[in-house]
């Protein structure tokens, strides 16, 4: 990554973004692009809306793994 990242790119490191699973240099590169992208914030929002309608949905069956990875508690 040469200082600045491809919309694919950004797309691939949206959910250890998210996670806050990103070293530093790639969390910044993320942000860059965010200010810039319109559409790959929208999808952000759009990954962050799915995450928290599958946490409603979350029930006893959930597997604790899949749990924890949407409320972004493990990578």
């Amino acid at each position: 990554m040469d200082g600045y990242l491809r919309c694919d790119q950004t797309v691939r490191l949206v959910g250890s973004w998210i996670d806050g699973a990103l070293d530093p240099a790639q969390r910044e590169l993320v942000e860059l692009h965010l200010l810039v992208c319109p559409p790959c914030l929208e999808y952000v929002g759009k990954v962050t809306d799915l995450r928290a309608a599958l946490l409603e949905l979350a029930g006893p069956q959930t597997p604790g793994r899949l749990l924890a990875r949407l409320q972004g508690d493990a990578p």
